[in-house]
């Protein structure tokens, strides 16, 4: 299927999907801020970029001149600037980043039954939860995955994550497969499709860039209740076109 079609079929069913598409991107981006906004609390993140930012205006206001004069403003232990968390918060806040990504996983899942016209409602965000460990063992092995073909050059890791990339909504169309399944299959379905996935996702370059402008102007990414859909859709239609594995 041509790229301009797969993206084409999206947005036809984000408009004629019910319920909405929109409301249910509202919801997902919802519970990710709260859940970001949590976890940059518990971590100390959020305390550590107030200093950061106070120091930043001190220097600022003493207006030094020289180099030797700002790194004197500078505290010795640069560490400092970071609170000290307990463990409970450290441990609370490495739990909701687990959950960050499995919300993601499952925002993939719903792309995914909607770009196929299944009954689909806001429930279905939560469908990685159905098999949560599964889910976590996938996601890690492909961030490890590449991570060390990143370790070679940037060009072999963006290869791995498209040879990667197809191994969640293989999870979800075959639940009973093991992780380490899931990794081979999505390896062996991208086989020669590596080029017009890139073409597909770099067909929305112009569009990122205008969520960056928007969101830097406003302060709100709006541009997102839109572009998220269509990108997983769209991604999912993709998914759709590859072919079965015997």
């Amino acid at each position: 299927m041509p790229l301009f079609e797969l993206k084409r079929q999206a947005r036809l069913d984000m408009r004629e999907t019910r319920p909405r598409v929109f409301w249910t991107a509202l919801i997902y981006f919802g519970l990710l801020t709260v859940i970001s906004l949590l976890a940059s609390r518990l971590s100390g993140y959020t305390a550590y970029m107030e200093n950061v930012n106070s120091l930043l205006d001190r220097i600022q206001k003493l207006g030094p001149k020289t180099m030797e004069e700002i790194i004197g403003l500078l505290p010795e232990d640069m560490s400092s600037l970071y609170p000290s968390v307990s463990r409970f918060s450290a441990g609370m806040s490495g739990i909701l980043v687990l959950l960050y990504a499995m919300l993601q996983a499952g925002f993939s899942g719903y792309c995914l039954l909607v770009s196929r016209r299944a009954p689909n409602n806001a429930k279905d965000l939560m469908l990685s939860f159905e098999h949560p460990l599964k889910v976590l063992i996938i996601l890690f092995l492909s961030a490890l995955l590449i991570a060390l073909w990143s370790l070679l050059f940037i060009i072999p890791g963006v290869i791995a994550a498209f040879r990667y990339s197809q191994a969640i909504l293989i999870h979800f169309d075959h639940p009973d497969y093991s992780a380490v399944r899931c990794l081979r299959e999505s390896r062996l379905r991208i086989k020669g499709m590596k080029m017009k996935l890139f073409l597909l996702v770099f067909s929305f370059i112009l569009w990122f860039f205008l969520d960056q402008l928007i969101t830097a102007i406003i302060g709100i990414p709006v541009l997102k209740l839109f572009l998220a859909p269509y990108y997983g859709i769209t991604m999912a239609h993709f998914y759709n076109s590859l072919p079965e594995m015997e």
